[in-house]
Order: C-alpha cells, then structure tokens, then sequence
C-alpha cells in the first residue's frame, strides 16, 4: 500500500470544500448546529486561505483525499518552505 502526505494547491480546494463538509455533520449532530464555519465555508474563502494556510492531504494507495487538515500555522507568502 503506498501512503504519502503532500502539500495542496488551490486545485484541490473543491475537494477539500466536500470533505470538510462530509466529516463535520457529527458535530451538527451533536451540536445541533449547522452554521460552523466548515459547513458554511465556500470555495472562494477555501481557495483564498491558501494565501495564508498551507492544506496537507493523505493519499492511501488510489484514494485522492482521505483527509485534508489546515497547517495550524500561517506562512509568510503562498509556497513558503514548511
């Protein structure tokens, strides 16, 4: 099984919009609330935190995206060295 963890780029933005959208209804569920930032976020917000953010995903063998997380800190300038 090959698994790597590469940086993203602003192409994969819309991906990253469905998932966050798919693995946060647990916490609407549990909370009762449907107006957290992950679910009301749209491309356009998405696409220009990669200014400042830097978005890792997890490919497992054929799987694209199996999991996208935010780096929790801000870079300097889009494709700063991490």
């Amino acid at each position: 099984m090959d698994i790597s963890i590469v940086q993203t780029s602003p192409d994969d933005a819309g991906e990253i919009l469905v998932l966050q959208k798919i693995t946060n209804q647990s916490g609407v569920k549990l909370n009762d609330d449907c107006t957290i930032p992950p679910l009301t976020e749209t491309l356009p917000e998405i696409m220009s935190e990669f200014e400042t953010k830097v978005y890792f995903r997890l490919n497992i063998s054929c799987l694209r995206i199996v999991l996208a997380c935010k780096d929790l800190l801000s870079c300097d300038a889009p494709g700063a060295p991490i």
